[in-house]
């Protein structure tokens, strides 16, 4: 009776621990590591288990990894508003990111940029106004012209109006404009954006926090108005975004021009850690990648070769497939 009891609880332990790793098979929306998604951002809020970094949900579970920008580990009670993170995990069906390791780094100061945007004013409450969706904040240094390019004072804007801002997007989603532009009048739901790509997530990506939504209609143009596609795109390029701004906040895209130049066909990329070398091979992200005497390596803007790379150094990998081996293009240390 002993043995078959111990029998059922080691069979009971077995299945559990396959479901679980089913479960989070079943989160993903696929195992293959190449598909991993990567975005670099500020944390704009914590509820739960779950973060919002650049716009994108990020979901976290028991295997996610958490480190400090000198590769402490930390828990996900560290993890705050304001903190400037890189999260790498898996797309998922319903929107949002697994996260397989969370990092923070460094992020640029103030975790500010320079932005440039137009579309109809929604509504204006004391000195701010919203603008396409976004909250756009002045002060007494902010310049508005009309269309003649004369100074005009904050009273003479008004709902309705197509304007254009130009300002720096703070931590915290707002923008403080610098100057504003009356311009013609066109569809209120016309939106213009010029910033960083924040992140990707499958169709769709975030840019001032706002979703674009990437459709079959959709013209993507690279540098000297190439053609590209979304596999193209990169967290952290210049985009220009025009489109129609939609009933739940997102922004349906009819062109995209990006700072990208067009990949080729059978690129893929990795971003992580190395996690084992040999003579001719590293691994990152559980893929073995061949280094063959073609393959660029470089190092801070050093070149050495293999003695360069080493265990643990987080590296940025673009590879081809050929046959069952996946070969290295151009490895780059982080």
């Amino acid at each position: 009776m002993r043995r078959t009891n111990g029998w059922v609880t080691g069979m009971a332990l077995v299945m559990m621990l396959g479901l679980l790793g089913l479960s989070r098979g079943l989160y993903a929306s696929n195992g293959d590591p190449s598909e991993d998604m990567e975005i670099r951002g500020t944390i704009t809020s914590v509820n739960g288990s779950s973060l919002v970094v650049g716009g994108t949900t990020v979901f976290t579970d028991s295997q996610t990894r958490i480190y400090g920008e000198d590769d402490q580990p930390l828990a996900f009670s560290e993890l705050a508003v304001g903190l400037f993170v890189e999260v790498e995990g898996f797309p998922q069906n319903g929107g949002g990111l697994l996260a397989k390791e969370i990092k923070l780094e460094d992020g640029p100061e103030d975790a500010e940029e320079d932005v440039d945007f137009k579309g109809a004013i929604s509504s204006i409450n004391g000195s701010s106004l919203v603008v396409a969706g976004m909250q756009v904040l002045t002060d007494s240094q902010t310049l508005i012209f009309d269309h003649e390019d004369q100074p005009i004072p904050f009273s003479s804007l008004s709902v309705g109006q197509v304007v254009e801002v130009e300002g720096t997007l703070l931590s915290s989603g707002e923008i403080r404009a610098a100057k504003i532009d009356l311009e013609d009048s066109s569809s209120p739901d016309s939106v213009d954006l010029h910033a960083k790509i924040s992140s990707i997530n499958g169709s769709s990506l975030y840019v001032m926090g706002r979703q674009v939504k990437i459709v079959p209609s959709t013209s993507l143009f690279g540098r000297g108005n190439a053609r590209i596609t979304l596999k193209d795109l990169k967290v952290g390029v210049d985009a220009n975004v025009r489109g129609v701004s939609l009933p739940d906040g997102a922004i349906r895209a009819k062109t995209l021009h990006a700072d990208v130049s067009p990949s080729h066909d059978g690129h893929k990329t990795v971003v992580g850690p190395i996690t084992a070398k040999t003579s001719k091979s590293i691994t990152v992200n559980g893929l073995k990648l061949m280094v063959t005497s073609s393959t660029r390596i470089e190092v801070h803007d050093t070149h050495p070769g293999m003695a360069g790379l080493h265990i643990g150094m987080r590296v940025k990998v673009e590879y081809t497939k050929s046959g069952k081996n996946l070969r290295a293009k151009e490895i780059n240390a982080l």
